[in-house]
């Protein structure tokens, strides 16, 4: 979160949804350290009782991140670390 926080500005015209297995003080803890409430294309959320996203994209570990345009296509998706320079690289060439 700090490498996307610090190039926020490339993601002015995206909608960054997070979505965690924690609970939901876990999640509204992150949310308050990392400042989130200031940015509306940052949205925070948990996943129990559902967990959709772990079922959807067969996850077993975190992070995942995946991408996908205005129209809602799939880009590419990473299931370890998301590199953040190369999520600003698909992102531009969306544009």
């Amino acid at each position: 979160m700090k490498n996307v926080l610090k190039r926020i500005n490339e993601f002015k015209k995206s909608q960054i949804l997070l979505v965690s297995f924690e609970s939901l003080q876990d999640v509204s803890k992150f949310e308050k350290d990392y400042g989130l409430k200031s940015y509306p294309n940052i949205k925070t959320g948990i996943e129990k009782p559902v967990f959709f996203f772990r079922y959807y994209y067969h996850l077993e570990n975190t992070p995942f991140t995946a991408l996908y345009d205005k129209n809602g296509k799939y880009i590419i998706s990473y299931k370890k670390q998301t590199p953040v320079d190369d999520l600003i690289k698909h992102l531009n060439q969306l544009k």
